[in-house]
């Protein structure tokens, strides 16, 4: 018996149930997609602050 989350209607087999070579592949991009929101948000960040004393300005 094989334990299956659904979402959306979809059946999905959990991490934890994966063959090792799939759970390698699983794990690097979870790594890379967090990689990945760190600089976007890092990103977002730097071009806010730039933006910031524009915004601020007395008019």
């Amino acid at each position: 018996m094989t334990e299956l989350s659904s979402t959306g209607g979809t059946g999905t087999l959990m991490p934890h149930l994966l063959p090792g070579g799939r759970l390698d592949e699983w794990c690097n991009t979870f790594g890379d997609n967090l990689v990945q929101h760190a600089s976007t948000e890092t990103l977002r960040r730097t071009e806010y602050r730039a933006n910031q004393p524009r915004s601020f300005r007395s008019k």
